[in-house]
C-alpha cells in the first residue's frame, strides 16, 4: 500500500486493466448477471439472426454505458483535480477510507443500500428504424439504472479516481469498467445461442460479491494509512 501511489503513476495502464477486469467480475453480481438475457432478448430483436449486426448492436449498447461512467469518470477527476488542496487534509483521506467501508459493508449485506426509486420508473422505448441509436440510449439508461450492488463498486471507484491526478486517465478508467462490464453482453448478443449454455444464478456470484467487498476495504486500509502517515 504504501508504494501505490508511485506505481500508479509509473503504471497508469494498470489500473485501466484493472477497472476493466473489475467491470468483468461486476457483470457477474447477483444484480447485473440476471438482467444480461432481458438485454440480449432487446438486441436479438433487432439483430433478426444476423451475428454481424447482433455484434455491432451489443458494441453500441455497452458503448451507451460506457459514455455515462466516462462522465461520471471525468467528472470525479475533475472534482478531484479543482480541490486537490484538499487531498493533503489527512481528514479527507479518513472521510473517504470510511466511504469505502461503508460500500464494503453494503457489499457484505450489513448494510442495505436501496436503488433509488425514481430510476427503477425510468423506461427507454425503442425507436422505429433507428436500431443503433435505440441501442445506444437503451445502454445508457442501463448504465443509470444500476443494481444496487454494482453502485458500490462504481461509487468506490469513482472515489479512486477522484483522488487521482489525471483527469483522462480517469475517463478511460470508467470507460475500461463499462466495457468489462458489457463483454459478457456483447459475446452474447453475438452468438446468441450461447445464452442458454450460461451458468445459473448460484454461490458463486455471492463469491464474487464477497471479493469485491474484500477490494473495497483494502482500498479503504490505503486511505487510513494515508491519513496515519500524514498525522505522524
Amino acid at each position: 500500500m504504501r508504494h501505490f501511489d508511485t506505481f500508479s503513476l509509473n503504471a497508469p495502464w494498470f489500473g485501466v486493466v484493472l477497472s476493466f477486469v473489475g467491470g468483468v467480475l461486476a457483470g457477474f453480481t447477483p444484480c447485473s448477471y440476471p438482467m444480461i438475457p432481458i438485454t440480449v432478448a432487446f438486441v436479438g430483436s433487432r439483430a433478426q439472426g444476423s451475428r454481424l449486426k447482433g455484434f455491432l448492436l451489443s458494441a453500441i449498447y455497452v458503448s451507451g454505458m460506457a459514455v455515462v461512467y466516462s462522465a461520471l469518470g471525468l467528472v470525479a477527476a475533475l472534482t478531484g483535480r479543482l480541490f486537490g488542496s484538499l487531498t493533503m487534509n489527512p481528514w479527507v483521506y479518513l472521510a473517504v477510507g470510511n466511504l469505502c467501508l461503508v460500500f464494503a459493508l453494503v457489499m457484505l449485506e450489513v448494510l442495505p443500500m436501496p436503488a433509488p426509486a425514481f430510476l427503477s420508473r425510468v423506461q427507454v422505448r425503442s425507436l422505429p428504424g433507428r436500431d443503433a441509436l435505440s441501442s445506444f440510449l437503451v445502454g445508457g439508461a442501463s448504465a443509470l439504472v444500476v443494481g444496487p450492488c454494482t453502485t458500490p463498486i462504481l461509487g468506490t471507484l469513482l472515489t479512486l479516481v477522484a483522488t487521482g491526478k489525471s483527469v483522462l486517465w480517469g475517463a478511460l478508467m470508467l470507460f475500461a469498467f463499462a466495457y468489462g462490464m458489457g463483454v459478457l453482453v456483447i459475446v452474447v448478443g453475438t452468438f446468441t445461442g450461447l445464452l442458454a449454455s450460461l451458468p445459473r444464478s448460484g454461490l458463486w456470484m455471492r463469491r464474487i460479491q464477497r471479493f469485491f467487498a474484500l477490494v473495497m476495504i483494502g482500498a479503504a486500509e490505503y486511505f487510513f494509512v494515508k491519513a496515519g502517515e500524514m498525522w505522524l
